[in-house]
């Protein structure tokens, strides 16, 4: 007879093992579904981004496997550049594929989204964002112009035309010019600042997420399917337990039997959150059911108990009185031993047992397979930890006085130079604007001269480039017109020659492949093998020489200079360094007791014929550059007629031949004048350069005469001190005209020496009454104020206006107004 003390009591011992078991597997088996799942988020939401980008570009754009990565690649390299990470790209691209019909054109668009993106959203851009941006410049395309009209864009009629009737490379390149003209650039600025740089270190963390996610997909699945495999079986044993135990009861879930309910409820709770975390990753809950009932059969012999054996059992244990045979409802039958069920329990007990030691392996497996890696990585970073910390202890012990007195000293010296530097600085500043004011008036017309004649030269030099690029347009219309058939046959040509060379490289590469890889297989991977094995063991042979030879001769070249500098380095670079202190003091007493009193009194004053000297010389070099010029401009007048003169002589055109003749003889003209006035110019610079050298002794003698006499009047207070003009009188050149200010002085020049066209002398009165005669007959005329009141005709100026507006048309395809 069974022991129904016992057996309560067995049946606790299953419900709290079993309870216990699943609670335990349960919440290992949640942690590693949590951290895998964590690892793989940000991967699984890239490889979305990525899968939907495909698909969609592939309908829309019948874009290969390399065009798809090439916008994968762009993505990558715009995010490194800016901070839109390349999923929120992705997912723009995705949109803007819905629009285009070519890869190239969202490749095109793609760095424009990311500006627009980073201008509206700044550093919080999501997917959502990417894709609102995106269909806004989608819908632009499509020719819907307002679509941007909110956020401050707008076209003009020429750009509008072609967003609606234009090709798609010509919208796209209209898009984005209008957009790229406000806010280009933005995704790179934002980029630059350092809230950017946080947000690129982010999205390079991304990146590490998602690798990391690949590496844990790649592997770690198997063994989530290996434990999914354990996770299922342990659930059909928990599920089979829960089911006999209360088979054997013949109770319901809201029955109480004492302790014995107690773990029966446990276990029934703890087997279904088993269940339920094995069915997230295997879903496979019938399949399981089915093993269940498998399970089961095992113990249906134990359901032919009696009511009569319950009641003998009630009757030979006081203890168990409670429970009758309404409790049970099974039958009970006096053949069943107790041992037959101790032996199913243990069975039960030793399959849960051998379960979660498959469990304990396998975790313990992965452990040992890295813990060489992370026990050699903790080493490492404990003894560079342990190395730094006593080399800085004991930097400090040995050098922390010194440092802190050098320390002292520069600080002292750096806080002396940075206010002696800005004063310094200070003054040359102060200098400089004072000097700015007092030369105000000749700097203000500088700037207005240098600029009124780059702005002539430049719109001169633009209109002729302009007006050639025109005929040259027109001229290469015209061309291709009349050589059609030939630009046919010269394309086919070419195109033919491609197919070839295509043909024939795709040939050599197949013949080149093939041999490569008899190659490998018959000698090229056993002379490798030969040749790493051989490499390996140079490398040994390198660190042998390292460490009987190179290391020791290391030490030793080591110890010998540090006695070469104690025993005779250091003592001459003291030695260099009291030098130096000699040098700085011998140069001081040079300068200030020999060199600057002589400059103040002698070089000072004969400087001023020195630099006479040197303008002369310049003067000379001026006139050689005049006569090359002058030699090269009647040259090229000569050129010149030589070509009119045979043009009119094969055109029978008499007047452009005679044209010619009188071009050359001009030319000849002009350069042997320039020939002769530099000569004679020369001549004259020769002689001045010869005198202000003169003149400058003379000065210093003169100067220092007076010097000394004015020491004499001084003692009598009187001021006898007299000296020669710091201006060296110069023989005057052949003059070329010139305007000599009021009060200027009077100074001798050659008048006429100009012969290629007449000379003004005049003062500047009589040239404004000049000036004011050809205004008067050339129909200016001047208001009571003084002001200059010009008339114009109004069709000349509607007719040039006209001719500019069509000329710029033509040459930018928009209209120049509105």
């Amino acid at each position: 007879k069974i022991n129904t003390r016992g057996f309560v009591s067995g049946i606790k011992n299953i419900g709290k093992i079993t309870a216990d078991g699943a609670v335990s597997i349960s919440a290992a088996f949640d942690k590693v579904v949590s951290s895998f799942n964590k690892v793989t988020a940000a991967y699984q939401t890239q490889i979305e981004a990525e899968a939907r980008f495909e698909a969609t570009i592939r309908n829309s754009a019948a874009a290969t496997g390399e065009q798809i990565q090439s916008v994968k690649d762009l993505a990558s390299s715009l995010q490194a550049l800016g901070v839109v990470g390349d999923e929120v790209q992705l997912a723009g691209a995705q949109e803007l594929a819905t629009y285009v019909g070519s890869v190239e054109s969202v490749k095109k668009m793609l760095p424009v989204l990311n500006d627009m993106i980073a201008q509206q959203y700044g550093f919080s851009a999501s997917t959502d964002s990417a894709v609102t941006i995106a269909t806004m410049l989608g819908k632009v395309l499509q020719g819907q112009t307002s679509a941007l009209s909110r956020y401050g864009y707008s076209f003009d009629e020429a750009q509008e035309q072609l967003l609606k009737y234009g090709t798609e490379q010509q919208r796209v390149a209209t898009l984005a010019a209008v957009v790229e003209e406000s806010v280009a650039g933005v995704n790179e600025a934002l980029a630059e600042n350092p809230t950017g740089k946080v947000k690129q270190l982010s999205n390079d963390f991304g990146d590490l997420k998602e690798t990391m996610g690949e590496l844990a997909t790649d592997v770690v699945y198997p063994l989530v399917t290996k434990l999914d495999v354990i996770v299922k079986k342990l659930n059909e044993v928990f599920a089979a337990t829960n089911r006999t135990v209360k088979g054997l009861l013949g109770v319901s879930d809201d029955v109480s039997l004492g302790g014995a309910s107690e773990s029966m409820a446990e276990l029934d709770e703890s087997s279904s959150e088993a269940a339920e975390n094995a069915a997230e990753i295997a879903e496979s809950a019938q399949e399981a059911e089915k093993a269940n009932k498998g399970s089961l059969a095992a113990f249906d012999e134990l359901n032919v108990l009696t009511q009569q054996e319950a009641a003998s059992a009630a009757v030979d244990s006081p203890d168990t009185a409670a429970l009758s045979s309404e409790s049970f409802d099974v039958d009970v039958t006096p053949t069943l031993d107790s041992s037959d069920f101790e032996a199913e329990v243990d069975a039960l007990v030793d399959k849960i047992k051998v379960k979660l030691e498959e469990v304990r392996r396998a975790a313990e497996t992965v452990v040992d397979f890295f813990s060489p890696l992370t026990n050699a990585v903790a080493n490492n970073i404990d003894s560079v930890t342990d190395n730094a910390k006593s080399g800085i202890k004991g930097y400090l012990d040995t050098y922390g006085g010194e440092v802190e007195k050098y320390a002292v000293r520069i600080k002292s010296s750096l806080e002396n130079t940075a206010g002696q530097t800005r004063n310094g600085v200070d003054n040359i500043l102060n200098e400089s604007t004072e000097s700015q004011n007092r030369m105000s008036e000749e700097l203000s017309q500088g700037y207005t001269d240098i600029l009124g004649g780059a702005s002539v030269f430049s719109l001169s030099f633009v209109d002729i480039i302009a007006g050639m690029l025109d005929i040259t347009s027109g001229d290469f219309e015209e061309w291709t017109v009349k050589n059609k058939s030939l630009l046919g046959d010269f394309f086919d040509g070419i195109n033919g020659n491609i197919a070839n060379i295509l043909s024939t490289i795709g040939t050599v590469l197949e013949d080149i492949g093939t041999s490569l890889t008899e190659w490998w297989d018959e000698s090229g991977a056993y002379a490798f093998d030969g040749f790493m094995e051989t490499l390996l063991d140079v490398g040994a042979v390198i660190m042998d020489i390292w460490n009987n030879y190179v290391s020791p001769f290391i030490d030793y070249l080591t110890e010998s200079l540090g006695a070469l500098w104690d025993e005779h380095l250091s003592p001459l670079w003291k030695e260099i360094l009291e030098f130096i202190t000699s040098v700085f003091d011998a140069v001081s007493a040079i300068w200030n007791n020999l060199l600057r009193p002589l400059y103040d009194t002698f070089i000072k004053r004969i400087m001023v014929g020195i630099m006479g000297a040197f303008d002369s010389v310049l003067d000379t070099i001026i006139d050689v550059l005049k006569v090359v010029s002058d030699v090269a401009r009647g040259a090229v007048r000569i050129a010149k007629g030589v070509l009119k003169f045979i043009a009119g002589v094969f055109t029978g055109d008499l007047e452009k031949a005679f044209d010619g003749i009188d071009d050359m003889f001009t030319g000849t003209v002009i350069a042997m004048w320039g020939i002769f006035k530099g000569v004679i110019n020369m001549m004259i610079d020769a002689l001045n350069t010869v005198w202000s050298a003169v003149y400058g002794v003379i000065k210093s003698i003169v100067d220092g005469v007076g010097d000394f006499v004015a020491m004499i009047g001084d003692a009598f207070g009187e001021d006898w001190s007299f000296s020669l003009p710091n201006e060296v009188p110069r023989i005057p050149r052949l003059a070329e005209g010139t305007v000599i200010p009021a009060n200027y002085g009077e100074f001798a020049a050659i008048l006429g020496d100009n012969r290629r066209e007449a000379e003004v002398v005049s003062p500047v009165s009589a040239i404004e009454q000049a000036l004011e005669n050809v205004m008067d007959r050339r129909g200016f005329s001047q208001s009571a104020d003084g002001d200059i009141v010009i008339q114009i005709d109004g069709r000349e100026v509607f007719r040039a206006t006209r001719r500019e507006a069509e000329h710029y048309k033509r040459m930018y395809g928009r209209p120049a107004f509105g």
